[in-house]
Order: structure tokens, then C-alpha cells, then sequence
């Protein structure tokens, strides 16, 4: 067995998988010590804006510099995309940054325009068919899919598996998975311009990887967890929530940088704590006040933030037109993806 953790024999690691982790988030609101990960796990909103904003913690390094010599492997095509994503707190961290918001504000209302023009002509099936229709296959993955691309510039390369990317983030996937990653990079590389410089191709490679799944989670989750509260209503009765309800990056992690006391636990540096930022949206009585929490905190947070807002008024400005009953018939999670919370199915039959 060639994973680095053993994820299916690992329940704590699998918590923000479980149908009644809102009771579980709820239950505890200091920091907790998982026995099963050795890792210290806060579910408390208040409580993960201060270890965000503490400066005795930090964030993961991406470094593969131990697997590559362990398996005598190279992953140098995964490596330079995580070079190019602002998750450190380096000099590195602030360039990527600006980076990527130059690219997102450059193209923010061009890629708004083609996701309604894309989500639009999909929501025509719901007048057309009485289903079951796959929101996520039939409407809003592809929706998506078309408006990222265009924000990151790899419109018009041949369809590749958009999941792959995000898997990087994944401590949990096999080897063989990582070169399978790493090799799709390769080949996407070559699909560019050649006119693109290196440094460019795997710049836009990395807007799409830390922005689509990501963005795909939020909807989908946020869009499952509405359904499932007005399943009597027509799509046009739903209060439709204005800011997202639910985000698909369930959880992050923060290492202690040296030893800490904080929330009444003593930490000792090294340790890891897992921060469920998804907790936010199943305290009720505190939503309003930590929705933001959705987008990381501090410097840190989302510099998509914006664009993820409008894309989610455009999905339920369109779906709010719509005149006409459902009924669930089927919704999945996505399987194997310890990283993100997305639906891979949300099938439902239409009916006047």
C-alpha cells in the first residue's frame, strides 16, 4: 500500500466527510487533540480567525523533495504549480499574490459574462426535459469549467481531468496517482502556445487548479443543502441565501512554530492543527458574522473572494427564474477527495 496516510482506517481524518458533523463541530468549541491524526482540530469560527492571525503559526510547505528521494521519482511539473500559488508567507507569497489578482480583476466581468451566457443556455434543459437532469454534469460543471478556463487562459485545450489538479493538495493519494498528476501537467504544457513562455504556461495551469474545484465545492455544496431545506417549493419560491452558505475547502491546517498556549491547550511547535473553516456555516446563530471565514482570513484570504460572489448571484439570479417544481432523485459526494467537498451528482425531476 503505497498511500501516505492510511485514510480509510483514519476516522478522524475523514470528519468533514460525516453526514452529522454539524453536532460533532457544535460539541466542541476549544481546541481538541485527535489521537488518530496526532493533530491538534478546532471547530470553533472565532477561535480559527486567531490561530489564522497568529503569528506563531504557519502554513504547510509544499516540499515533495522527500518523496522524490524515498521513491526516486521526479514531480517537478506538480512542484513548479505550487510555486506559483500565494501559500506561504515569504517574499513568494506576496508576488503570487499580486499575480494572481492582476489576472482575476483583468478578467473578472469577462469571465462573469461567460459563465452566465454558459449557465444560461444549460438551464435551458430544465424547460425542455422533465429529467432526472445532473445539475452538476449537465449544468454547472460545464458552466464552470468554461468560465475558469477562460479566466486562467487555457481556453480551447483539448478536455482533460480538471480534478487532477486540485489532488496536489492531497497528502493522502497514492504514487502512482502523483505521477499520473504530474504527467497530465506535462501534457498540458504542451498543449500551449508555444509562443507562451514556461513561467506563463504554468502560471495559468495554476489559476485553474487552486480556482476550479474550490469554486465547483462552494456551489455545489451550498446549491445541495438549499434543495435539501425547500424540497415542497418551485426553484423561483427558494429564499436563495445571497452569500454562499457553504464552502467546498472544508478544512485547512496551521503548524505551530514554536510552543503556544492558546484556547486553554498547550501546543507544542510542530504540531498541526486542523482548522474546519466549513464549521462557520453550521453555526447558525454566528453565520452572518463569519460567512467571510469561507475565504480564509488575514493575508490569506481568497483573492478570488469577489469573483466567487458573483459568480453565486448569477447562479441564483438564473435559478430563481426558473417556474418549476423538483423533486431529488439522487446526490453523491464526490468520492476519494479528502481536500475538497464537492458534489459529484445533484439529479433531480422537474414538474409544473
Amino acid at each position: 500500500m503505497d498511500n501516505v496516510l492510511p485514510i480509510e482506517f483514519n476516522t478522524d481524518y475523514l470528519l468533514h466527510k460525516l453526514s452529522d458533523r454539524p453536532k460533532i463541530y457544535q460539541s466542541h468549541r476549544d481546541l481538541w487533540w485527535s489521537a488518530d491524526l496526532k493533530k491538534w482540530m478546532c471547530t470553533n469560527p472565532g477561535l480559527i480567525i486567531n490561530i489564522i492571525e497568529d503569528a506563531r503559526f504557519g502554513v504547510h510547505a509544499y516540499d515533495f523533495s522527500k518523496l522524490e528521494e524515498r521513491f526516486g521519482l521526479r514531480f517537478q511539473h506538480i512542484k513548479k504549480i505550487v510555486s506559483y500559488l500565494p501559500l506561504t508567507l515569504d517574499d513568494g507569497h506576496k508576488t503570487a499574490r499580486k499575480n494572481m489578482a492582476q489576472v482575476i480583476s483583468g478578467r473578472h466581468q469577462e469571465c462573469l459574462r461567460s459563465f452566465e451566457e454558459a449557465l444560461t443556455l444549460k438551464l435551458n434543459l430544465i424547460d425542455s426535459e422533465d429529467g432526472p437532469i445532473d445539475l452538476v454534469q449537465a449544468v454547472i460543471q460545464p458552466s464552470l469549467k468554461t468560465a475558469l478556463m477562460l479566466l486562467s487562459g487555457l481556453q480551447g485545450l483539448e478536455d482533460f481531468e480538471t480534478e487532477a489538479l486540485s489532488q496536489i493538495f492531497d497528502a493522502s493519494i497514492s504514487m502512482h496517482r502523483r505521477v499520473e498528476i504530474n504527467d497530465q501537467i506535462a501534457m498540458l504544457v504542451k498543449q500551449l502556445p508555444e509562443s507562451l513562455s514556461l513561467d506563463e504556461k504554468y502560471f495559468r495551469i495554476s489559476v485553474f487548479a487552486i480556482g476550479y474545484d474550490s469554486l465547483l465545492g462552494s456551489i455545489t455544496s451550498s446549491l445541495a443543502m438549499i434543495l435539501l431545506r425547500h424540497q415542497s417549493k418551485a426553484l423561483h419560491q427558494i429564499n436563495w441565501d445571497k452569500d454562499i452558505p457553504y464552502t467546498g475547502i472544508p478544512v485547512i491546517e496551521r503548524l505551530a512554530k514554536e510552543d503556544c498556549e492558546l484556547g486553554g491547550v498547550k501546543i507544542k511547535s510542530g504540531q498541526a492543527v486542523r482548522l474546519y473553516l466549513e464549521s462557520a456555516g453550521f453555526a447558525s446563530h454566528e453565520k452572518s458574522r463569519y460567512v467571510s471565514l469561507f475565504y480564509g482570513h488575514g493575508i490569506h484570504k481568497c483573492v478570488a473572494m469577489h469573483l466567487s460572489n458573483d459568480i453565486w448571484k448569477i447562479f441564483i439570479n438564473e435559478f430563481a427564474k426558473i417556474n418549476r417544481h423538483f423533486a431529488i432523485s439522487e446526490m453523491n459526494v464526490r468520492s476519494n477527495d479528502y481536500v475538497f467537498n464537492v458534489y459529484s451528482n445533484i439529479k433531480l425531476r422537474f414538474y409544473d
